[in-house]
């Protein structure tokens, strides 16, 4: 997949940029948008369907549900422990990849409440707002990479040393 990051990032980068202008200005997209409402529609059903149960087997189920939730960073890891030699390096890295980012999902909420009450900001925003400097922080990074990538490389010399 390495031969198609790029495009990829630059492609995601392009999307959330759309996601987050349409939920500033509220700019139908029409197959995104109406694909998002779909999904999230489905997934508060199966979650509320759920939630009501209150059984061992309906805490997997909504466990599941949470891990369909769209989350890039997530996904990102996901798709390193693709890579790994075995299931238990799987386990291990998504592991600390959770305990790595409990301090931030335990914190974000704080700061958006901050933030929502002292600028008198919305949530949807500030969330719109991050969306879209990922967004762009994405395809400039995607620039930046394909600008650099045919760079000139300097030839490797020799150091013998005695």
């Amino acid at each position: 997949l390495t031969d198609y990051q790029l495009l990829l990032s630059a492609g995601l980068g392009a999307i959330l940029i759309l996601l987050g202008l349409s939920g500033v200005s509220m700019i139908r997209i029409p197959v995104v948008t109406d694909l998002l409402q779909g999904f999230t529609s489905w997934l508060k059903k199966m979650f509320a369907s759920h939630v009501k149960s209150r059984s061992g087997l309906s805490l997997v189920v909504m466990g599941g549900i949470n891990g369909l939730l769209p989350c890039g960073l997530t996904y990102f890891a996901l798709t390193y422990c693709i890579t790994l030699p075995n299931a238990g390096d799987g386990f291990l890295f998504m592991a600390a990849f959770g305990l790595g980012t409990l301090p931030v999902m335990l914190g974000i909420p704080s700061v958006l409440h901050w933030l929502s009450t002292r600028l008198q900001w919305r949530v949807e925003h500030i969330t719109a707002a991050v969306m879209i400097a990922l967004g762009a922080l994405l395809i400039a990074r995607s620039a930046y990479f394909l600008q650099h990538e045919h760079a000139p490389t300097a030839e490797a010399t020799e150091v013998v040393c005695p």
